[in-house]
Order: structure tokens, then C-alpha cells, then sequence
């Protein structure tokens, strides 16, 4: 894989970012907009784009390699959790630690990984993209709901009740018509597919609202304890990783989906939860902000480094 690829596609994903920023500076988006739109892209939009992805591809792909990808998903989630523990004994209370346990383990696989995978890759990758996120839901609904329980209560099955969403359908659905190896009727498939081809842009947009909304933005790039995050998530972590998918039993097109998955910056669910709780989620929604513009640089990064071992 080239980097430079990578780095092109990252420059996109930047130019949609910024044009929702734009749009929310000059006043065009309010709050009532942004639910709205939020609402469109995880209720219709991420669901239609997970379930078009595995139309009009069957046959093309390894049925043993959506399970290794399973496999390499809950290895990848299992290491995350395995180096946030170590990570968070810099912090001494508890919600610090919390937090910064959740962006070591929680990326953006979703709003950041589907638009790069299928730009780089292909649509038809998607899917194991998907994959990626089912997994992703698993253990933010169980694990990462646990991780910010001040009662001290962990595992509870009542928490997995918000696992069920329309992202998480929209996966399994994707997933079985992949195992049935069948296409919808053409009125259906192309409905699907019309209104998956709004997810990326849309999204994106929104993330670039989110950013128009900090009041201060430059404080962002002002803390060292932010780039020290940075370095170790976005450049270390992947590197490290590198050495393991290299041997993994998958065609290098998923070898690079799994490296492109691991170096993924600071995803939105986490802070969202912090929000819903009352706590301070400055330090996390700094975090998303730095690493998703970085990652810009760090993708190609761990990409060229990944070629050269």
C-alpha cells in the first residue's frame, strides 16, 4: 500500500471536516440541525452504507476471513484494554482514569474508518469494517459502560440493552446477506445504496460541526500531555502492531484494513458517555480533535513504516 494513497484520502476527509467547521462558524448549522442530521447518519445512513457494501460483491470474498477478522477484532480490543490498564496508572482519580482508559480502547472505526477503508480499499472492505464496529459495540456496551460505573458495580447483561442500535442491525444485517450470498431486488439495492452514499460526507460534515463548536481551539494544540497520548496511541501502538499483522493469516488488502482499524484517532461514543454522566470531558474532547486532524500524518506514518518490516 502506498502511503501517499492514504495521505490523499486523509486530505479529503479533512477538506469534509472543515466544511461542516466552516459552516458551523458562519452560523448555517444550529444545535436542532446537527441532531437532526446526527440522528440521519447513525439511524438511516452508517446502517444503509454497512448493508450496501455486501451488494453486488458476492462470491469475491474468503468466507474464513470474516472469521479471523472476528478473531483479530477481539484480539485488537483485548490488547487496547491490556495497555489503557497500564496507561491510566499515571492518573490517580478516577474519572481521569476512566477517561483515559476509554480513548486509549474506543477509536473512531466507524465515521473515520468506513470513509478511509473505502476509499483506500474499496467498498466491498466495508464489511470487514463492520465487523470491526460489531465488536467495537460488544465492548464499549459492556466493558467501557463498567469503566465509568462510580458505584463500583462492573458486568451487568442489563447494559447491554443499548447495544442494540441501528448501527448494530444494520451489521448483522450486512453480515447475513454476505453469508447468503445473495443480492436484493435492483429497487431495493439501489434504495440502499443511494442513501449509504450520504453516510460519508454527512458524517464527516458533522464531525467538522462538532470542532466549529469548541470556543477556544488553539488550546487544543497546547498541551504536551495531549501529544504524549498522541505519540503512544497513534504512532507507537500501530507500530508495534505492525510486527503482529504481518503474520497474520489474511491477504495484505486486510492486513492493511487491520493496521488502518488500529491507528484509528479518538472516536465520539466515550465523550458522549462522559456528557451523559456530568463529568468533564475537556481532556477527551481535546483528544478527538488533536488526533483526528494528526491522523492525517500518522496514517501514512505507520503505513510506510509497515511496508518497511
Amino acid at each position: 500500500m502506498n502511503p501517499l494513497i492514504v495521505f490523499e484520502q486523509m486530505v479529503v476527509i479533512v477538506l469534509l471536516i472543515l466544511t461542516g467547521f466552516i459552516c458551523q462558524k458562519i452560523g448555517r448549522v444550529t444545535l436542532e440541525i446537527k441532531k437532526f442530521l446526527s440522528f440521519g447518519v447513525v439511524s438511516i445512513f452508517n446502517p444503509a452504507l454497512l448493508i450496501s457494501s455486501v451488494l453486488g460483491h458476492q462470491g469475491e470474498r474468503d468466507m474464513n476471513s470474516v472469521w479471523i477478522i472476528f478473531a483479530v477484532a477481539a484480539a485488537m480490543f483485548a490488547a487496547f484494554i491490556i495497555i489503557a490498564k497500564i496507561a491510566s496508572f499515571t492518573e490517580k482519580e478516577f474519572r481521569a482514569k476512566a477517561t483515559l482508559q476509554l480513548m486509549f480502547i474506543f477509536s473512531n472505526l466507524g465515521f473515520i474508518g468506513i470513509p478511509l477503508v473505502g476509499a483506500v480499499l474499496g467498498e466491498e472492505y466495508i464489511i470487514y469494517t463492520a465487523i470491526f464496529n460489531l465488536v467495537y459495540n460488544v465492548v464499549f456496551y459492556s466493558y467501557g459502560t463498567a469503566l465509568t460505573d462510580e458505584s463500583g458495580k462492573k458486568f451487568s447483561l442489563s447494559k447491554l440493552k443499548s447495544f442494540i442500535n441501528a448501527g448494530t442491525i444494520g451489521g448483522i444485517l450486512a453480515l447475513l446477506i454476505f453469508f447468503i450470498n445473495k443480492d436484493l431486488p435492483l429497487i431495493f439495492s439501489e434504495s440502499i445504496g443511494y442513501l449509504g452514499g450520504v453516510c460519508v460526507p454527512m458524517a464527516l460534515f458533522i464531525i467538522g460541526v462538532t470542532l466549529g463548536e469548541q470556543k477556544n481551539l488553539v488550546k487544543v494544540f497546547l498541551s504536551p500531555k495531549l501529544y504524549l497520548f498522541f505519540v503512544v496511541k497513534m504512532l507507537l501502538i500501530p507500530v508495534a502492531f505492525s510486527f503482529v499483522i504481518k503474520a497474520l493469516p489474511i491477504g495484505d488488502d486486510l492486513k492493511i484494513l487491520t493496521l488502518l482499524m488500529v491507528g484509528m484517532p479518538v472516536g465520539n461514543l466515550p465523550l458522549m458517555t462522559m456528557t451523559e454522566k456530568g463529568w468533564d470531558g475537556t481532556f477527551c474532547s481535546n483528544g478527538i480533535i488533536l488526533t483526528t486532524l494528526l491522523s492525517t500524518f500518522s496514517l501514512p506514518v505507520i503505513v510506510f513504516i509497515y511496508n518497511l518490516i
